[in-house]
């Protein structure tokens, strides 16, 4: 069998939070999830439009299309909401997306070790680092 490499630098596995007593401490964000449809120049002006919307935020993108926002409460998670549909309706073939409810808690996952820093300014406290690889990744549970 062929190894895969994805030629990325070595990955690191964390959690943002250690334990159940994890809604003490933590700040309170939500995650927003986009596909642009269309390419090339336009692709790079419906981006920034919809980063527009985060404008006034803290927010990491961690992951392509993928970025984790703090925010104050559920009426912050509206004003997103609504600068998003905004532009949707204004460019309803340019992207679509999709908004979490507004939460708390702790993030597992893969990233270069870099991105958890990031991560955890958004989210909260704790952290629980595994170090391994991009070839053979810790035995954790996600």
């Amino acid at each position: 069998m062929m190894g895969f490499r994805t030629g990325m630098t070595r990955g690191t596995f964390m959690t943002t939070g250690q334990s159940r007593s994890w809604l003490k401490g933590y700040a309170m964000h939500l995650a927003v999830f986009w596909q642009v449809a269309v390419s090339g120049e336009q692709a790079a002006a419906v981006e920034e439009s919809l980063r527009d919307a985060l404008k006034g935020y803290s927010w990491v993108n961690p992951l392509s299309s993928y970025y984790v926002v703090q925010v104050g409460g559920e009426s912050d998670r509206q004003l997103i909401r609504e600068r998003l549909v905004t532009f949707a309706k204004a460019n309803p073939r340019a992207a679509t997306f999709l908004i979490t409810p507004v939460m708390k808690g702790n993030y597992t996952g893969w990233l270069p070790g870099s991105a958890w820093p990031k991560l955890r300014e958004r989210t909260g406290e704790g952290e629980k680092k595994v170090e391994g690889n991009e070839k053979t990744p810790p035995n954790q549970p996600a």
